[in-house]
This record gives structure tokens, C-alpha cells and sequence, in this order.
């Protein structure tokens, strides 16, 4: 278990008492403040109502349409002044810890992600293993290089801002077929380690391509944090507890039809493998969802 300071140690306490309960089958979550939140920027998605509402869970938005928030869901202003619509996103993904205060777990979902069953089942078995962060695994691969390799291909970012990122990466060691996972739900708990690890993730996504499931491992690799595995992506296919939506606006325009043309042609020129500094290993592994729990 993560060290605690400050006010991080009410909210250590609470979870280790729900989640310390020698020879119980279940996790005593009575103690626990859980929230559950989303964000959604400039219209992007459309706000979905969860088909299963828990009392026992909070459910916040953060947005800028504040009119578009119906009950469950609380409205949360935005005021990140000097980040683009998806950075705000993304930093409020990233950072609970700083607009949740208070909560013992939270539940990140993506606004393209409706919850359809029920959140706190789901939580209480996660709560069961030691990890502190918990997401889907991808359902198509588990390497950061081969995931890299797509985006470039899809023209989700520059190819060189991804090439320099990932050589990076290669560079110092981070291995191929290390693991990768959808952020679309992200179940944490609250504890120093996982402050940390958040505002290090913000600031290799900062620094890097804007692709937040590429920094999410190596960060995780480079501080020795476990990632928790809830298994195949089940808002793309079990929906047991999430369903996934496609997003309601797709920004497509000139500059991503240029690059699209630019990345392409580079990569028919030079191998991915040789893009990213890799010297050995295979860039296209798929993956194969085992739950930790």
C-alpha cells in the first residue's frame, strides 16, 4: 500500500479499514466516499444517463454546457484558463485527487462510455486486489510501440512527435509487448502514489504525443506501479456494467487530411521499427484480457 501525507491519510485510513477484513469474501465498502465522474468539452460527446444508479456513488460532470447536465450527475464548472478543450479533459481525467478531494475511489468514465449495470459491484471487486489504479485492457493490442505505430497510421498525432517519443522510450529500455489498456474507465484509488503517478502521466502527455494510453504504461513501468487489470474491454463488447457510444463530434478538417498524407508517406520510407529505435522485437503483438481479480 502506498505512504499517505497530508490530507491523502483520511482517505488511506477509510480504505484500509473497507479493505482489510481478514477472511471476509466481500469488501466492507460502507466507510468509503466513492465518485464517479465524467468530462466533456465543447460538445465533443453528448452526456449519457446511466441506466444502473447507485445511491451509494456520487456522480459528478465536469463540462462547459453546464445546461446539458441531468440528475444523477452534479454539474462541475471547468476552469483550466490556457488548455485546449481536450487538455482540460485530460488534465481533469488525470486528477481527481484535485477536484474530487474527499473521495476515497473514483471512477473516471469516458464521455462516449453510458454505465448500464451496476459500478459498485464492479468497484468493491477491485477493491479485493492490492493495485491502486485499475482499466480494460486494449482489445487489440498490448504493446506501446505497436499502438503508437496505429495512431501515426490513423493520424492522431505528428509522426515525428510520435517517432521522438517513442525512441524515448526505447532508448532507455521500455520493453515491446509491456502491456497496453483503454482509458476510457479508469477505477482508482486514492493514495500518494497514485497522485504521483497522475501528475506524472500529465506531464509526459504534455510532453509527448497527445495519445494518454501511450504514456500511461511506460509512467507506470518507470515508477514501479502496478496497473490493474479489469480484463476484456467491456464497454466494447461483455457490457456487463459499461456500454461505449461513438463520439458525438469527429474534428476532421484540412490539417488532419495533410497529415494523414505526410505520416503515411514517411512511413513507407522508413520502417516503425526503425522510426522508434528498436533493435530487436516485434511491434505488432495483440493482446489476450486476463482479469487481476
Amino acid at each position: 500500500m502506498c505512504g499517505i501525507v497530508g490530507g491523502i491519510a483520511i482517505e488511506q485510513n477509510r480504505l484500509d479499514k473497507a479493505t482489510k477484513r481478514p477472511g471476509s469474501a466481500t469488501v466492507d465498502m460502507a466507510p468509503l466516499k466513492i465518485a464517479v465522474y465524467t468530462c466533456i468539452t465543447q460538445g465533443y460527446d453528448s452526456l449519457k444517463i446511466p441506466l444502473s444508479v447507485d445511491k451509494r456513488l456520487a456522480y459528478f460532470c465536469f463540462t462547459d454546457t453546464p445546461h446539458s447536465v441531468m440528475p444523477p450527475w452534479e454539474f462541475r464548472p471547468i476552469d483550466l484558463k490556457g488548455l485546449s478543450p481536450k487538455d482540460q479533459n485530460r488534465y481533469i481525467k488525470m486528477h481527481p485527487h484535485e477536484f474530487l478531494p474527499g473521495y476515497d475511489v473514483t471512477v473516471y468514465v469516458d464521455g462516449s462510455i453510458q454505465i448500464v449495470g451496476d459500478l459498485y459491484e464492479l468497484i468493491c471487486a477491485a477493491l479485493h486486489s492490492p493495485e491502486d489504479i485499475f482499466l480494460y485492457q486494449h482489445p487489440l493490442r498490448n504493446c506501446v510501440y505497436a499502438e503508437a505505430a496505429k495512431c501515426a497510421h490513423y493520424s492522431l498525432d505528428w509522426i515525428w512527435i510520435i517517432a521522438s517519443q517513442m525512441r524515448r522510450y526505447s532508448k532507455i529500455g521500455y520493453p515491446v509487448g509491456n502491456g497496453l489498456f483503454e482509458a476510457n474507465v479508469i477505477i482508482r484509488k486514492t493514495t500518494l502514489c497514485m497522485r504521483r503517478f497522475m501528475d506524472e502521466w500529465w506531464s509526459e502527455y504534455r510532453s509527448g504525443a497527445k495519445r494518454d494510453q501511450l504514456s500511461l504504461p511506460f509512467i507506470a513501468w518507470r515508477l514501479g506501479i502496478l496497473l490493474g487489470s479489469l480484463g476484456k474491454s467491456d464497454p466494447r463488447f461483455g457490457q456487463q456494467y459499461f456500454q461505449l457510444v461513438k463520439h458525438t463530434s469527429v474534428m476532421q478538417g484540412l490539417k488532419f487530411n495533410i497529415r494523414k498524407v505526410i505520416n503515411r508517406t514517411i512511413a513507407t520510407l522508413i520502417t516503425y521499427k526503425k522510426l522508434f529505435g528498436l533493435k530487436t522485437g516485434s511491434i505488432s503483438g495483440t493482446n489476450t484480457a486476463k482479469k487481476n481479480f
